[in-house]
C-alpha cells in the first residue's frame, strides 16, 4: 500500500510542472518580390511572390481591383510563396496586392505593405505616391478622432484613403476622399 502513495504523489508532482501558457508571436508580415510596384503585366494571368515569413506555415494572398474597390481574391494559398492569379482582363485595370503569413499556433500576423500593378493595355501615367504627413508613423493619437494628412501628388486628381487597426487587421476606412490631401476619421 506505501509503493502505491509514492506513485500517486509522483505523478502530482509531475502534472505542477506542466507549462499553463505559451506566448507565441505571430509570423512577421512578408515582404513582397513581384510583381514590382507600379508595373504593368500584360495578359490574363499575374504572379505574385513574396519571401517566406519565419514561423509562417500558411500565406494568405489579397488583390482588390481599384476601379471599383472589388476584392478579386483573398484567399489562403497554403505553404507556398508565389501563386498564380488567371483571369484577368488584360485592358489595363490597376489592383493594389498584399500577403500575410500564418501558422496554426499563433493564427494570421498582420499584412504585408501593399503594391500597385496594372494588367496589360495602355495606361496613363502614374502619379507618385504621396508621402504621409500626419500623423507621424507610430504616433499615440488621444480620442476619437485623428487628422490623416499627405502631400500633394503631381498629376492626382483624387486620393483613395484607406484605414487599417493594426490590433485585429479590420479595416476601419476604405474610400475615395476626393482632391483633398486631408481627412478627419472619426469614430475611433
Amino acid at each position: 500500500m506505501h509503493h502505491k502513495t509514492l506513485s500517486f504523489i509522483a505523478i502530482c508532482a509531475y502534472l505542477f510542472l506542466i507549462p499553463t501558457s505559451y506566448s507565441y508571436a505571430a509570423p512577421a508580415p512578408p515582404i513582397l518580390s513581384i510583381p514590382a510596384s507600379n508595373a504593368n503585366v500584360a495578359g490574363t494571368s499575374v504572379s505574385f511572390s513574396w519571401n517566406a515569413s519565419p514561423g509562417g506555415s500558411q500565406y494568405n494572398l489579397w488583390v482588390r481591383r481599384t476601379s471599383d474597390n472589388v476584392v478579386i481574391f483573398n484567399q489562403n494559398v497554403g505553404n507556398i510563396t508565389s501563386h498564380i492569379l488567371t483571369g484577368l482582363p488584360n485592358d489595363g485595370s490597376d489592383y493594389f496586392w498584399m500577403v500575410r503569413a500564418g501558422s496554426y499556433s499563433t493564427g494570421w500576423g498582420v499584412w504585408s505593405s501593399s503594391r500597385r500593378f496594372f494588367n496589360g493595355g495602355s495606361t496613363a501615367t502614374i502619379p507618385a505616391l504621396p508621402t504621409l504627413s500626419s500623423p507621424a508613423s507610430n504616433a499615440n493619437v488621444a480620442g476619437t478622432s485623428v487628422n490623416l494628412s499627405w502631400s500633394a501628388s503631381s498629376g492626382a486628381t483624387q486620393y483613395w484613403l484607406w484605414a487599417r487597426r493594426n490590433s485585429d487587421n479590420v479595416v476601419i476606412f476604405n474610400q475615395n476622399v476626393g482632391n483633398n490631401t486631408s481627412y478627419n476619421l472619426t469614430g475611433l
